[in-house]
């Protein structure tokens, strides 16, 4: 078996040695300001999950409330830091297959606080290396 299919399809043991806790800080850049961020993943590979997937492996997997997903916004005069309220996470393989060759795996968290969602993308022995922030907008047809 290549490298290359372990990673897309990783055996529940592999899995297991992926989720360790990650840290991420990435900037948001907007016009008027820069605002570092810092996402905390915490130890997820004694975790429950579910696992299927049409192009790829996809997971959803269990938190614990008591280690939640942390997100802290680094301001210029202060820092904002909160638990995510979300009892699931999800670790996806990327929908594109250029994306999903140089990050296998993708975590999705949902920002109900920000109303943000961040894509992060993880090589294949579990680091993060690229981050995606999409803002949710509601529109109103005119």
């Amino acid at each position: 078996m290549s490298h290359e299919s372990k990673v897309l399809n990783p055996s529940a043991s592999e899995l297991v040695g992926l989720l360790g806790e990650k840290t991420v800080k990435f900037c948001l850049n907007s016009l008027f300001d820069k605002t570092e961020v810092e996402i905390k993943i915490p130890d997820l590979s004694q975790n429950r999950y579910s696992v299927w997937g049409d192009w790829g492996p996809m997971y959803t997997l269990q938190l614990n409330p008591k280690s939640p997903i942390r997100i802290t916004f680094h301001l210029k005069d202060r820092s904002e830091e909160y638990g995510l309220d979300c009892k699931t996470v999800q670790l996806n393989s990327p929908m594109l297959v250029d994306e999903r060759k140089e990050f296998p795996l993708c975590f999705e968290i949902e920002d109900s606080a920000k109303d943000l969602k961040y894509h992060v993308f993880l090589d294949s022995s579990g680091t993060p290396k690229k981050v995606r922030v999409f803002q949710k907008f509601e529109c109103s047809l005119i």
